[in-house]
This record gives structure tokens, C-alpha cells and sequence, in this order.
């Protein structure tokens, strides 16, 4: 039998606005992932120290929409990474 030819990739992390409150991020699930598999999300505001997002983590999807508090999010650099 022939062996599956896996490439490296990394989570994949995509942040896109939804509205001028909230933003949608989404990163891949691999193929090797444990079937018990969590991710917890983590952001970090105009480059200051990143902070847990989910209050729990995140089990039945590899998506998550944040809601950061401001009204403008032009305001703010924002960016995000994320751990299983």
C-alpha cells in the first residue's frame, strides 16, 4: 500500500470583516487531527499582549465570529492566531 504524500501546511488562520462589530475567522482542520480535537482562539489588539477569545474551547466547528467591542474596526489593528 502506498503512503499518503501529506504537505506541511499551517492552520490557515483567515479573519474576514462580517460587519463594522464583528469578524469571521476560520482555519483548516488536518487530516491527522485527533477526532477529539480542540482549538482555542487568541487576539491580540494594536500589538499588545494576545488574550483567549472562547470561553471554552471550540469542539464542533473550526470557526469562530468576534465580536472585539468597537464600533470601528478601521481604529484598530488586530490579529489573531490559534491552538488546538
Amino acid at each position: 500500500m502506498a503512503q499518503r504524500q501529506m504537505e506541511t501546511l499551517n492552520r490557515g488562520l483567515v479573519a474576514v470583516r462580517k460587519n463594522s462589530t464583528q469578524i469571521y475567522l476560520s482555519w483548516r482542520l488536518f487530516g491527522n487531527d485527533p477526532s477529539n480535537v480542540s482549538f482555542n482562539l487568541y487576539r491580540s489588539t494594536n500589538g499588545g499582549t494576545p488574550s483567549k477569545q472562547n470561553v471554552t474551547p471550540i469542539t464542533a466547528t473550526t470557526d469562530y465570529t468576534d465580536a472585539p467591542g468597537s464600533t470601528n474596526l478601521t481604529n484598530n489593528a488586530y490579529s489573531y492566531f490559534v491552538r488546538p
